[in-house]
């Protein structure tokens, strides 16, 4: 006669969230209603008093689309939060820069060319290629102009584009911007915004809850 042999249940534990926010976060999330769509004209009140951090935070918007495959360059006039290293390569320049690059020393955020400079660094694609650094028209960065394009990335232009769930995370400046700068800036996202394609979009403090804001755009 076969025993058979019963397998005892494996115990089971509680499994506990990820993340637990921070009593800062759940004190001030408390201060605002979170599930109310906010107008642009409402948001710099509601958007102070999420603070929780000791530093100037970075204002951040997060706009969720319906279609894909967007992205684009953006002029932000009140400047944006974070200074881009920019650098220009050219027949002058180019052995020492990619014997830089090459070894991974990597001392920019943008990389802009002329159109003609493009198979003479194309052995940096490998490198520049995953850290989303090797030119690219679609990003302006190849172009006729480098000048002018150095000279817009530094007064405020930035590129966006989605990420795998169709959304677009844009950093429009610093808290210590003030009220009429980061209103600029959110109102020329969403201006650069397909129109009626928006099913979702919040802004946030660094590390604050978010608040809902109405994007929608009149035909």
């Amino acid at each position: 006669m076969v025993k058979k042999t019963v397998k005892k249940p494996k115990e089971t534990t509680e499994v506990k969230p990820k993340h637990e926010h921070g009593k800062k976060y759940q004190a001030v999330a408390q201060l605002v209603n979170r599930e109310e769509v906010l107008q642009i004209d409402q948001l710099w009140e509601e958007l102070e008093k999420t603070k929780v951090t000791a530093f100037d935070p970075t204002v951040e918007i997060h706009v969720n689309l319906q279609l894909s495959g967007i992205r684009g360059n953006i002029n932000l006039p009140g400047g944006t939060a974070k200074k881009k290293r920019v650098l220009v390569i050219t027949d002058a320049n180019l052995e020492d820069e990619v014997k830089k690059i090459e070894s991974g020393k990597i001392e920019f955020d943008v990389l802009v060319v002329k159109p003609e400079m493009m198979p003479k660094i194309a052995k940096l694609a490998k490198k520049l290629g995953p850290k989303g650094l090797m030119p690219n028209p679609k990003s302006g960065t190849v172009t006729e102009n480098p000048e002018k394009i150095v000279e817009e990335i530094e007064s405020g232009r930035i590129e966006y584009k989605q990420d795998k769930g169709n959304v677009i995370h844009l950093p429009v400046g610093k808290l210590s911007f003030g009220k009429d700068k980061i209103l600029s800036n959110i109102k020329e996202v969403i201006k650069a915004m397909p129109a009626n394609k928006v099913n979702s979009a919040f802004v946030n403090l660094t590390m604050g809850p978010s608040l809902k804001l109405n994007v929608s755009k009149k035909k």
